[in-house]
């Protein structure tokens, strides 16, 4: 069945790039997974070199653009040949897109400044607690699940400056872009308690349901060859 599987892979792949492609996918600042570079002129990134690479192989032509999330997830939802990354595959979003992965996993917390000495056991530890988000994140319908209304920010780059502030008290943020961004903005934070927000925290290149499956398949498939042949764990070691 596994060598069966991938025949009709090698087939997509085939077909594929026979007929050049042209997708536009959009991202935010999200380091190390994905980041603008060159003064804004071009995008880098841990899930960005995977999917760069992942087109390549089909040779399909892409054009990355950096935009704020919550446009980001609209644009691609309403635009076919448009794709968005990194995407936490979430219940809330399963069914207006078609997925492509996982690229990766992305663990999210709760951070609390470093001089906090706040303790939390559990979300239902947090409701107390004012906790800062930003348009588009996925925690925001996990907190409300949870009886937390969160403090929703245009910009994630503005919650380590709101804890440090004293407007917020606790941030949802994933343990690898959190403490960069609060580093960026001169602000230690502490990672106070782990939390899944529905999904698997896999982070995935979630594309337009006009979206062929024929392309999807090709994509996944382009993926698939990458993690088998090391080109994957080689893009992985470059941001350990």
């Amino acid at each position: 069945m596994l060598k069966c599987s991938l025949i009709i892979a090698c087939v997509l792949l085939l077909s594929m790039t026979c007929h050049a492609t042209s997708l536009s996918l959009l991202t935010e600042e999200y380091p190390p997974y994905n980041f603008s570079t060159d003064q804004g002129r071009s995008v880098s990134g841990l899930s960005t070199d995977l999917i760069i690479e992942m087109m390549r192989r089909i040779g399909f032509d892409v054009h990355i653009a950096v935009v704020p999330w919550q446009r980001a997830l609209a644009m691609t939802a309403t635009n076919a040949n448009t794709c968005v990354y990194s995407t936490i595959r979430s219940p809330e979003r399963e069914r207006h897109y078609k997925w492509i992965g996982p690229l990766t996993t992305d663990q999210l917390a709760l951070f609390a400044l470093a001089a906090n000495p706040i303790l939390l056991h559990s979300i239902d530890d947090a409701r107390s607690y004012r906790i800062g988000t930003y348009v588009g994140s996925v925690a925001n319908a996990y907190l409300v699940l949870n009886q937390v209304v969160p403090d929703i920010a245009p910009d994630d780059k503005l919650n380590p400056k709101k804890l440090a502030a004293g407007r917020i008290d606790l941030w949802v943020a994933s343990t690898r872009t959190g403490p960069y961004t609060a580093r960026q903005a001169g602000v230690q934070i502490t990672p106070r308690l782990t939390i899944n927000t529905g999904g698997d925290n896999q982070m995935y290149l979630a594309c337009n349901l006009d979206m062929p499956d024929s392309r999807v398949a090709a994509l996944n498939a382009a993926l698939v060859k990458m993690k088998i042949d090391g080109a994957y764990l080689r893009i992985l070691n470059k941001y350990r």
